[in-house]
């Protein structure tokens, strides 16, 4: 089955069998012993769970350690207090299913701002921009 529809800027979306970590890769990966913050629309659900543990996996066959999940309950006013909490923790690395697109924008635009790589599931906040903004976009779809 191809791969079809584009991203929320036209990009073109790729299978995910085209990703592959070489080995030096995965080595200075380990090396860098990056910290990662996991900040969820809820963590209940059957589909947030196999994501949890995948993103666990793959982060510590990697080396990376998660340093925080949070569940926001699908509440945006969660989710922007605890983006902005975790600013102040300075994680490598934010992976997010964002709540609202519009409400949560400037949360995730200033995490951006400070540093943070921000890998999105699903959703993109309304403004932000591939390679400017947030460094992925991964759909379940």
């Amino acid at each position: 089955m191809p791969i079809s529809g584009l991203g929320p800027h036209g990009e073109i979306a790729q299978s995910p069998d085209r990703l592959r970590i070489s080995a030096e890769e995965a080595e200075r990966a380990r090396q860098g012993k990056f910290r990662v913050a996991i900040v969820l629309h809820t963590t209940k659900s059957d589909w947030a769970k196999q994501h949890l543990v995948g993103i666990a996996k793959t982060l510590g066959d990697h080396g990376a350690a998660i340093i925080d999940v949070v569940d926001c309950n699908f509440n945006a006013a969660t989710q922007n207090s605890s983006l902005e909490r975790l600013i102040e923790v300075k994680p490598d690395a934010i992976i997010s299913l964002p709540v609202g697109n519009t409400v949560t924008a400037d949360a995730y635009r200033r995490a951006s701002k400070a540093g943070i790589k921000l890998v999105l599931l699903d959703n993109v906040p309304t403004g932000l921009l591939p390679g400017k903004d947030y460094v992925s976009l991964v759909s379940a779809d």
